[in-house]
Protein backbone atom coordinates (compact mmCIF):
# COMPACT_ATOMS: atom_id res chain seq x y z
CA UNK A 1 0.00 0.00 0.00
CA UNK A 2 1.35 3.76 -1.00
CA UNK A 3 0.07 6.64 0.94
CA UNK A 4 -1.40 9.57 -0.85
CA UNK A 5 -1.74 12.77 0.46
CA UNK A 6 -5.17 14.79 -0.09
CA UNK A 7 -5.10 17.74 -0.98
CA UNK A 8 -8.79 18.88 -1.97
CA UNK A 9 -9.85 19.28 1.60
CA UNK A 10 -8.62 22.60 3.45
CA UNK A 11 -5.89 20.63 5.08
CA UNK A 12 -4.21 17.82 3.89
CA UNK A 13 -5.48 14.15 4.98
CA UNK A 14 -2.84 11.05 4.49
CA UNK A 15 -4.74 7.96 4.03
CA UNK A 16 -3.71 4.39 3.50
CA UNK A 17 -5.44 3.67 -0.24
CA UNK A 18 -4.82 0.18 -2.07
CA UNK A 19 -1.29 0.06 -4.55
CA UNK A 20 -2.13 2.18 -7.93
CA UNK A 21 -0.59 0.66 -10.93
CA UNK A 22 2.34 2.85 -12.32
CA UNK A 23 0.58 3.86 -15.32
CA UNK A 24 -2.15 6.04 -13.09
CA UNK A 25 0.82 6.94 -10.51
CA UNK A 26 2.51 8.24 -13.60
CA UNK A 27 -0.11 10.16 -15.15
CA UNK A 28 -0.99 11.82 -11.83
CA UNK A 29 -4.05 14.07 -10.60
CA UNK A 30 -4.63 17.26 -9.52
CA UNK A 31 -5.62 16.51 -5.62
CA UNK A 32 -2.85 13.80 -5.44
CA UNK A 33 0.56 13.67 -4.62
CA UNK A 34 2.08 9.90 -4.36
CA UNK A 35 4.99 9.99 -1.86
CA UNK A 36 6.92 6.67 -0.65
CA UNK A 37 5.14 5.29 2.18
CA UNK A 38 7.31 4.25 4.99
CA UNK A 39 9.33 7.44 4.52
CA UNK A 40 6.41 9.47 4.83
CA UNK A 41 5.24 7.21 7.79
CA UNK A 42 8.55 7.93 9.32
CA UNK A 43 8.72 11.81 8.43
CA UNK A 44 5.28 11.92 10.19
CA UNK A 45 6.33 10.20 13.66
CA UNK A 46 9.42 12.27 13.71
CA UNK A 47 7.57 15.65 13.25
CA UNK A 48 5.05 14.07 15.99
CA UNK A 49 8.33 13.31 17.84
CA UNK A 50 9.54 17.05 17.70
CA UNK A 51 5.98 18.70 18.63
CA UNK A 52 5.73 16.54 22.34
CA UNK A 53 9.91 17.14 22.53
CA UNK A 54 9.10 20.77 22.11
CA UNK A 55 6.16 21.09 24.90
CA UNK A 56 8.68 20.55 27.94
CA UNK A 57 10.65 23.40 26.72
CA UNK A 58 7.55 26.00 25.44
CA UNK A 59 6.09 25.61 29.25
CA UNK A 60 9.77 26.21 30.49
CA UNK A 61 10.39 29.60 28.42
CA UNK A 62 6.43 30.55 29.21
CA UNK A 63 6.43 29.39 32.78
CA UNK A 64 10.02 31.40 32.82
CA UNK A 65 8.68 34.68 31.13
CA UNK A 66 5.66 34.72 33.65
CA UNK A 67 8.25 34.96 36.79
CA UNK A 68 9.92 37.21 34.98
CA UNK A 69 7.45 39.57 34.08
CA UNK A 70 5.46 38.83 37.00
CA UNK A 71 2.46 38.79 35.30
CA UNK A 72 0.31 35.79 33.15
CA UNK A 73 -1.76 37.38 31.32
CA UNK A 74 0.83 39.90 29.99
CA UNK A 75 2.94 36.67 29.66
CA UNK A 76 0.45 35.22 27.68
CA UNK A 77 0.06 37.89 25.53
CA UNK A 78 4.02 38.16 24.72
CA UNK A 79 3.56 34.67 24.42
CA UNK A 80 0.43 34.60 21.82
CA UNK A 81 2.05 37.83 20.27
CA UNK A 82 5.45 35.45 19.45
CA UNK A 83 3.46 33.07 17.99
CA UNK A 84 1.16 35.64 15.73
CA UNK A 85 4.68 36.92 14.37
CA UNK A 86 5.99 33.38 13.60
CA UNK A 87 2.73 32.18 11.65
CA UNK A 88 2.46 35.57 9.99
CA UNK A 89 6.76 34.45 8.90
CA UNK A 90 5.52 31.03 7.77
CA UNK A 91 2.54 32.98 5.68
CA UNK A 92 5.07 34.90 3.52
CA UNK A 93 7.69 32.10 3.34
CA UNK A 94 4.81 29.33 2.13
CA UNK A 95 2.52 32.59 0.60
CA UNK A 96 -0.85 30.32 0.95
CA UNK A 97 -3.80 32.10 -0.28
CA UNK A 98 -7.09 32.94 1.92
CA UNK A 99 -10.09 31.16 1.61
CA UNK A 100 -12.70 32.72 0.20
CA UNK A 101 -15.85 34.36 3.03
CA UNK A 102 -18.11 31.95 1.53
CA UNK A 103 -16.05 28.77 2.86
CA UNK A 104 -15.15 30.91 6.01
CA UNK A 105 -19.07 31.07 6.36
CA UNK A 106 -19.00 27.19 5.93
CA UNK A 107 -16.61 26.00 9.17
CA UNK A 108 -18.25 24.85 12.47
CA UNK A 109 -18.80 26.87 14.62
CA UNK A 110 -16.77 24.83 17.35
CA UNK A 111 -13.85 24.43 14.64
CA UNK A 112 -12.99 28.50 15.70
CA UNK A 113 -12.53 28.23 19.46
CA UNK A 114 -9.52 26.17 19.48
CA UNK A 115 -7.81 29.31 19.81
CA UNK A 116 -9.79 30.34 22.85
CA UNK A 117 -9.02 26.83 23.90
CA UNK A 118 -5.55 27.03 23.82
CA UNK A 119 -5.40 29.74 26.26
CA UNK A 120 -5.90 27.32 28.83
CA UNK A 121 -2.97 25.51 28.34
CA UNK A 122 -0.94 28.18 27.81
CA UNK A 123 -1.49 29.72 31.03
CA UNK A 124 -1.39 26.33 33.01
CA UNK A 125 2.23 26.26 31.85
CA UNK A 126 3.06 29.56 32.58
CA UNK A 127 1.52 29.55 36.13
CA UNK A 128 1.97 25.61 36.87
CA UNK A 129 4.79 24.35 35.03
CA UNK A 130 8.22 25.59 37.41
CA UNK A 131 5.86 25.08 40.75
CA UNK A 132 5.41 21.18 39.23
CA UNK A 133 8.38 20.52 37.59
CA UNK A 134 8.59 19.45 34.31
CA UNK A 135 8.36 15.77 34.02
CA UNK A 136 5.18 16.39 36.32
CA UNK A 137 3.28 19.21 34.66
CA UNK A 138 4.03 16.71 31.18
CA UNK A 139 3.14 13.93 32.39
CA UNK A 140 -0.40 15.08 33.46
CA UNK A 141 -0.75 17.10 30.48
CA UNK A 142 0.29 14.16 27.78
CA UNK A 143 -1.76 11.96 30.12
CA UNK A 144 -5.10 13.80 30.10
CA UNK A 145 -4.59 14.95 26.25
CA UNK A 146 -4.32 10.53 25.30
CA UNK A 147 -7.35 10.35 27.22
CA UNK A 148 -9.32 12.69 25.87
CA UNK A 149 -8.28 11.65 22.55
CA UNK A 150 -9.32 8.16 23.09
CA UNK A 151 -12.51 9.71 24.38
CA UNK A 152 -13.10 11.61 21.19
CA UNK A 153 -11.80 8.83 19.13
CA UNK A 154 -14.48 6.98 20.38
CA UNK A 155 -17.18 9.17 19.99
CA UNK A 156 -15.98 9.90 16.59
CA UNK A 157 -16.34 13.52 18.01
CA UNK A 158 -14.68 16.85 16.53
CA UNK A 159 -14.23 15.70 12.93
CA UNK A 160 -12.21 12.45 14.45
CA UNK A 161 -12.77 8.98 12.99
CA UNK A 162 -14.33 6.77 14.96
CA UNK A 163 -11.61 4.51 16.44
CA UNK A 164 -12.85 1.93 19.26
CA UNK A 165 -11.60 2.49 22.84
CA UNK A 166 -10.26 -1.13 22.83
CA UNK A 167 -9.19 -2.83 26.02
CA UNK A 168 -5.53 -2.31 24.80
CA UNK A 169 -6.32 1.08 24.13
CA UNK A 170 -7.53 1.65 27.75
CA UNK A 171 -4.79 -0.13 28.92
CA UNK A 172 -2.46 2.02 27.54
CA UNK A 173 -4.18 5.24 29.20
CA UNK A 174 -3.95 2.98 32.35
CA UNK A 175 -0.35 2.56 32.24
CA UNK A 176 0.67 6.70 31.38
CA UNK A 177 -1.86 7.77 34.71
CA UNK A 178 0.75 4.51 36.75
CA UNK A 179 3.59 6.49 35.02
CA UNK A 180 2.96 9.65 36.22
CA UNK A 181 2.27 8.65 40.01
CA UNK A 182 5.55 6.99 39.57
CA UNK A 183 7.28 10.26 38.37
CA UNK A 184 5.08 11.92 40.83
CA UNK A 185 6.43 9.87 44.30
CA UNK A 186 9.18 9.38 43.39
Amino acid sequence: MDFWVTSAKPKANIQMLPEQPASSARRGCPERIQVPGVFMVWLIYVMAIAAGTSNPFQSGANAELNKQLGQPLWAGLVVYAGGFAGILLLQLIFGHSFHSSTALGQVRWWAWTGGLISIGSTMAGLMLAQRLGSGLFTGLSITAALITSVVLDQLGWLGFKQHTASPLRLAGCGLLVAGVWLVARF
